[in-house]
């Protein structure tokens, strides 16, 4: 279903209330390992409504799955009903009156896994590997996603966009002498032919046999070094923290912290939306407001918050082309880009005296402190800039701001996910907890 059928819908219900209907459609393929078995899945698709209504300063929420002719009709009512008996709540006044200039077309190739040189290239990778010494299993997940998404409200502005996404997941267990430790490496493109499937078969390979011997760290202060995978996570929550909704409701903890250094002049992060061969750019954002590059953190200094329509109201300013529904909120940013280094991992390895190369972690900070106390899930204990041992039951804890504020360099090596592209860092005083 276009924006266009959207908008005709909403136009024809006569209903004295402002509405914002979205409609997305999926297609999703995926090609599941598990202990060196194949499992095709079948092919998944879904088309979703989701309807926001505001009226009188109220408003109602509804989604619905697009299985009947009528379910949008149904529901569009349902969020006026549910808006017309609301009590008094924090709603915006409105949505958006900009016209959308273009819609926008970034597919990739829409190829499946029936495709015999796909399968074949998969095939070839578990096999390779499942022959390498010490592996013990060989899990892997290959996904195809084609995505169509269209939003009309009722002030006439419309827009549609369609995307697909390409992702590998391997992991690879690795086993010798009743130890056991697992390696995992991820990777994303547009489609299929930008997926280097060998390498990712590899290298999580690799890390899992370097992770057997594990131990605990000493307790110290000391220096860490974040992989470009660790750290895409950890800017992650970093972003997070700069949505004008978190700051609004005193969940930030950068709230109070516009216009102050709050990182190294190391850190420029920048949101470009137009990246050409990003499956994340867009044009608009969920809210129809169009999207803009601009700076985050520019030399340490954090530039801006990020707003959609609602918190842009509640504080004053206008909406920044930030309205991405996220798992976390309603609030987000695409095609993010922390300016790497100059120098190479190993260069970063040589200059830690003695300190923690951290791989993974699996924890996050606390959103309203920023304080971060996190598990080593996979890395190793450095000292005069060698890797020593992998460690294990090692603990790293520090605020978010002084995390950022101490980095001391960053990496030529990036690492690219969910529009977020990532060098390593590396920063100092960090307290490391072990034995």
């Amino acid at each position: 279903m276009d924006s266009d059928s959207l908008l005709r819908t909403i136009r024809s219900l006569g209903l004295d209330a402002d509405f914002e209907v979205t409609c997305t459609s999926a297609v999703n393929s995926g090609l599941k390992i598990a202990g060196g078995a194949f499992n095709i899945a079948l092919i998944n698709e879904t088309e979703a409504v989701g309807v926001r209504c505001i009226c009188h300063g109220r408003m109602g929420l509804a989604t619905a799955s697009l299985g009947s002719k009528d379910a949008l009709k149904i529901a569009i009512e349902s969020a006026y009903k549910l808006a017309k008996q609301a009590g008094a709540t924090d709603s915006q006044s409105g949505f958006s009156k900009m016209k959308i200039r273009d819609n926008q077309r970034r597919r990739g190739r829409m190829g499946q896994f029936k495709e015999e040189n796909t399968i074949k290239e998969v095939r070839d990778a578990v096999q390779s590997i499942s022959a390498l010494k010490k592996v013990y299993s060989v899990n892997a997940f290959l996904d195809h996603s084609s995505k169509k998404v269209s939003i009309a409200n009722s002030n006439g502005v419309v827009g549609d966009y369609e995307s697909t996404t390409a992702n590998i997941l391997a992991e690879i267990t690795a086993k010798y002498k009743g130890d056991q430790a697992s390696g995992i490496k991820i990777q994303e493109a547009r489609d299929y032919s930008g997926l280097d499937i060998p390498s990712t078969f590899k290298n999580a390979a690799d890390t899992a046999v370097s992770l057997l011997g594990s131990k605990q760290a000493p307790t110290f202060r000391g220096q860490v070094l974040i992989s470009p995978e660790a750290a895409n996570g950890l800017v992650g929550d970093f972003i997070a923290a700069m949505s004008g909704e978190e700051v609004y409701k005193h969940r930030s903890f950068l709230k109070d912290k516009l216009g102050d250094k709050i990182a190294s002049e190391l850190l420029n992060i920048t949101e470009d939306p137009s990246l050409p061969k990003s499956p994340y750019s867009r044009t608009f954002d969920d809210e129809l407001i169009p999207t803009a590059k601009k700076d985050l953190v520019s030399n340490g200094v954090l530039k801006t918050y990020l707003h959609n329509i609602y918190s842009a109201e509640k504080m004053g300013v206008r909406s920044t082309g930030n309205a991405f529904r996220t798992s976390g909120g309603f609030v987000g940013a695409t095609n993010l880009i922390i300016r790497r280094g100059e120098e190479t991992m190993q260069d970063l390895l040589g200059r830690i005296d003695e300190g923690i190369y951290l791989l993974d972690t699996e924890d996050s900070p606390n959103m309203s402190t920023g304080d971060l106390s996190a598990m080593v899930s996979a890395g190793y204990y450095i000292k005069k800039g060698k890797i020593m041992y992998p460690v294990k039951e090692t603990m790293i804890g520090i605020n978010m701001i002084d995390l950022m504020r101490n980095i001391s360099a960053l990496s030529k090596e990036v690492f690219e996910i969910s529009g977020i592209s990532t060098p390593a860092i590396l920063a100092k005083n960090v307290k490391i907890s072990g034995k």
